[in-house]
């Protein structure tokens, strides 16, 4: 009886610990989901044979190249910083919209386009470098976006 008792004791303590565990994220903080309409894309390089990533009907265009993000069509980008794609709930107060801007791995950004003569925003996070497996150079970027995204304070 005791032997029983012990076993699920400690069946009990593993499903509770392992529980617990997948509220995390890799980083050991809380674990956001991805906000529904999420896509999940790999950026290579424009200048290693990668191309512009049009979202609808080139309202939003954008690319990755000498690891920045550059744009055309678009009001620009800005770097909301290290958080994840779900944590972006609106464009911060003090954005200075630019391109080039930098790729950071673990950032978020905004990006600003036209459509019809309104503004339409993307939010994109970006997930880690593609590295090429021969020169350990870096391809490219894997990013995640939703579009539309309409901030709280648009």
């Amino acid at each position: 009886m005791k032997t029983y008792l012990i076993h699920k004791v400690i069946t009990l303590g593993l499903i509770f610990c392992l529980s617990a565990c997948s509220l995390l994220d890799d980083s050991g903080e809380p674990a956001a989901n991805d906000p529904a309409g999420t896509v999940s894309v790999n950026m290579r390089d424009f200048k290693q044979g990668g191309s512009w990533l049009d979202i609808d009907d080139d309202a939003i265009g954008f690319v990755f190249s000498s690891n920045n993000f550059n744009c055309y069509n678009s009001g620009g980008i800005v770097d909301v910083g290290q958080c994840k794609l779900g944590a972006v709930k609106s464009i911060p107060s003090s954005t200075s919209w630019s391109a080039p801007v930098a790729a950071k791995i673990g950032h978020s950004y905004i990006v600003r386009g036209r459509k019809n003569g309104n503004p339409v925003y993307l939010r994109f996070y970006v997930v880690d470098w593609l590295i090429s497996a021969s020169s350990n150079g870096i391809l490219g970027v894997a990013i995640k976006y939703q579009y539309p995204f309409t901030p709280e304070n648009s």
